[in-house]
């Protein structure tokens, strides 16, 4: 049997339907030369393929590789990456410079802020007044040393983190005894893990006046850093935790857990802090 009369075998409801509507003559041709019959070639005036009915794959990116074989058929690509484009591989050192840059002139620029963050430290707690807390043990983060890798394998270095840098200066030495020393202050707990390993970095990253602070309460054996009045089973822990949109635009966060959840953005405008 010939393949003609196999095609016309195989699909013979098809080929009726086709003679209905067309010659016999014509649902027999193979005009494209495809060796695909007109009634069974829905491209009958392109060359294709029997798999694809007839019909020339798409090529919809026009880089070659045909969509049946590419991974990315609608982006230009390689083949040797299957059709799509070749992996991007950040440039981790580039990154590591341009960060470092940023840091170096973030601390030039805003070398005295602390004295600024003082008056706003002042009022952070004003927010819960209303709920008259004679013993608060406050809970919060100095540095967060575990970064977000935004891009594979091109982490950044918590030393380079604006963030780490402006915590530090609000969180300074002056700020942490005037908490301290306050009557409803009971203690200060960061959430902050000292462990011995990163302390050199710590030294050479903080002002010298938050280091030494920081070492007076310093525990090789306890990372978790505590300066505290006693034992008060009564204290309220209110966690505070600060969002910095810039040097001079903070949102604070209060939170005891349960009866009060706060948030409150200050923005300094060169005399005063107001809230925003």
């Amino acid at each position: 049997m010939s393949s003609l009369t196999a095609q016309e075998y195989k699909n013979d409801s098809i080929f009726k339907k086709c003679i209905k509507e067309f010659s016999k003559r014509l649902c027999l041709s193979d005009e494209d030369g495809d060796e695909i019959l007109f009634y069974l070639d829905k491209c009958s005036k392109e060359y294709g393929q029997e798999e694809n009915e007839g019909c020339p794959w798409p090529d919809t990116d026009g880089d070659g590789i045909l969509d049946k074989d590419d991974q990315c058929p609608t982006i230009k690509g390689f083949e040797e990456f299957n059709g799509c484009p070749k992996p991007y591989k950040p440039d981790c050192n580039a990154r590591r410079i341009s960060d470092s840059l940023k840091m170096t002139n973030l601390r030039a620029d805003h070398k005295n802020i602390d004295k600024i963050y003082n008056l706003l430290s002042k009022r952070i707690l004003d927010p819960i007044k209303k709920y008259h807390l004679n013993s608060i043990t406050l809970y919060t983060s100095l540095i967060n040393w575990d970064i977000h890798c935004d891009l594979p394998g091109c982490c950044p270095d918590w030393k380079n983190m604006p963030s780490n840098y402006l915590s530090s200066k609000f969180w300074n030495k002056t700020a942490l005894e005037n908490f301290y020393s306050r009557k409803e202050i009971n203690a200060i707990l960061f959430s902050t893990k000292f462990v011995p390993d990163i302390m050199p970095e710590f030294k050479e990253f903080a002002e010298p006046s938050l280091y030494s602070f920081i070492m007076k309460y310093y525990k090789k054996d306890n990372p978790r850093l505590a300066i505290s009045k006693g034992l008060d089973e009564k204290s309220v822990v209110v966690t505070v935790r600060i969002e910095f949109h810039d040097p001079y635009k903070l949102k604070i966060f209060l939170s005891d857990g349960n009866r009060f959840s706060t948030d409150t953005t200050y923005e300094y405008d060169g005399k005063k802090w107001n809230i925003n």
